[in-house]
């Protein structure tokens, strides 16, 4: 897919989330009382997925399915981001695309 997009020249930028451990959202809610649209409690990547996230002018997310359902770390990725920018988050639902 990333080679027919950038056939059209679109940039893109393919994010392997294999062999990472990202916790996914504690619920903690620290990152709605900080409004900065950071994970308070994440000692991994996503906030750096988060801010490449926020950049972005579109987001594909695809994941293997396991007994019908994404991997764990694509819910850590896909949801936490969701969280974390709380009330904030209409910039990320425009750019997803599954």
């Amino acid at each position: 897919m990333l080679d027919e997009l950038k056939k059209d020249g679109i940039e893109t930028e393919l994010i392997q989330l294999v062999g990472e451990t990202l916790s996914g959202c504690k619920a903690c809610y620290r990152c709605a009382e900080n409004k900065d649209q950071k994970c308070a409690a994440a000692n991994d990547r996503i906030n750096e997925y988060i801010a490449r996230m926020q950049q972005a002018e579109g987001i594909l997310l695809g994941s293997p399915t396991y007994i019908s359902d994404m991997t764990a770390n694509m819910k850590a990725e896909g949801i936490q981001p969701m969280r974390t920018v709380g009330q904030n988050m209409a910039w990320l639902l425009k750019k997803i695309c599954d």
